[in-house]
């Protein structure tokens, strides 16, 4: 257990990861019932905001001070509701926007009827967040074991200390909150780790995450204490985390266990690249192919996950029999140097820069890093669904 921790705190109810949100609706009554249905996501965090349709200076007032990051707004009258979209996706085109109660529904549209289901608005809440900001980055790198044991956490340490030493901001995040093995094999002891982040996730914001991570070998470490954290984390959790961490990071490593649920996902599904890491074994095998149909299955392009063989010798099954059983390609391979590797986990240390098995992670690194982000948008979404385009008519008008 992490120092610092005492039994009260490990096992108090935690709070859980909300989206501040300001709620747009025509009358008290519809806004009441679109609000019942937004709390029941228990994703969002309601703002006070007036009951009908705001001018737009008061719009942009609000916004600018309230910085909410999500807008439900409801669709009841048409052309009002149409010049707030206007306003919003103008001024405001990192903010989603949900529209509440259309007339028809298009396939593309973040809207919902009324009064909205809260399953339904849940997952809208999701879909519209991760369009503007949950893509998926050049900057996140991510490893699974096909079987505990295979030494994807040495490999994620490594490669992170590699791409420190090429110059990169980095933090390494050990998202396996039953085992903690990375605060074991860098022998760092602090009294912050992801348990008590996601614990305090209500309050996360980027000067208590700084105050969260550790430092070893020029790498920022948000470390597992292995204590248990209830409820279970939600994808929200770990989208709050990664929407602080990545504007200040130039690469985000995580490491994950090998079952990747519902939460973890959020790390799977933004990550460039994720590295299934497995030995040249044949349970370890017929398990990576396991783990890449869960992969698959969890969202990630098959295209982008990547095969490494740790450990590798030469006298075991070689790159063309592990394709066939694994149904993949093998991307990389690290030598098997077990006295190397012992003597670093001994020490606590990354391994040595000058071995044949550090330049590998070396080299490994900078070709990790590469692709292009992609971009998205919803800015104009509803005013065109509602018939208004962006010449902004029905703004002078609702001004006027």
């Amino acid at each position: 257990m992490a120092k610092g921790l005492t039994e009260q705190y490990v096992t108090a109810e935690r709070g859980t990861a909300q989206f501040p949100t300001l709620l747009i609706a025509a009358t008290a009554e519809r806004h009441a019932l679109i609000q019942e249905a937004a709390i029941d996501t228990r994703a969002v965090m309601l703002m006070r905001s007036p009951v009908g349709y705001p001018q737009l200076r008061e719009l942009t007032t609000i916004m600018n001070h309230a910085e909410p990051e999500l807008v439900l707004l409801d669709l009841f009258d048409p052309a009002k509701a149409a010049v707030c979209a206007e306003c919003l996706s103008e001024y405001f085109p990192r903010t989603p926007l949900i529209g509440i109660g259309a007339r028809y529904m298009e396939e593309r549209s973040f809207v919902a009827p009324f009064p909205p289901a809260p399953d339904q608005l849940a997952r809208l809440i999701h879909k519209s967040l991760h369009s503007l900001r949950g893509q998926r980055g050049d900057n996140l790198l991510v490893f699974v074991p096909a079987k505990a044991g295979s030494g994807a956490s040495t490999i994620a340490l490594n490669t992170a200390g590699a791409l420190a030493a090429d110059g990169k901001k980095v933090l390494l995040i050990d998202a396996d909150l039953h085992s903690g093995a990375l605060g074991v094999m860098v022998q760092t002891s602090t009294g912050y780790s992801l348990q008590q982040v996601l614990r305090g996730i209500s309050e996360l914001d980027k000067f208590r995450l700084e105050q969260a991570v550790c430092q070893s070998y020029g790498v920022d470490l948000l470390l597992s204490d292995g204590t248990p954290v209830m409820p279970l984390p939600g994808w929200e959790d770990y989208f709050r985390i990664l929407d602080l961490a990545r504007g200040r990071y130039d690469v985000i490593v995580v490491d994950l266990p090998e079952v990747v649920n519902a939460a973890t996902r959020e790390f799977v599904q933004r990550a460039r690249n994720v590295y299934l890491v497995a030995t040249q074994e044949m349970i370890p095998l017929k398990l990576a192919s396991r783990r890449l149909e869960e992969l698959a299955a969890g969202g990630m392009p098959p295209d982008s996950i990547r095969l490494i063989i740790n450990r590798w010798h030469r006298g075991d099954a070689d790159a063309k029999l592990i394709e066939q059983v694994v149904g993949r390609p093998v991307d990389q391979e690290f030598q098997n140097d077990y006295r190397l590797v012992h003597r670093a986990l001994n020490a606590g240390s990354l391994i040595r820069r000058d071995s044949s098995l550090g330049r590998a992670f070396q080299s490994f690194a900078r070709k990790a890093m590469g692709g292009e982000q992609r971009k998205g948008g919803i800015g104009a979404g509803l005013s065109g669904l509602l018939g208004f385009g962006r010449s902004g008519v029905a703004a002078k008008q609702m001004a006027g």
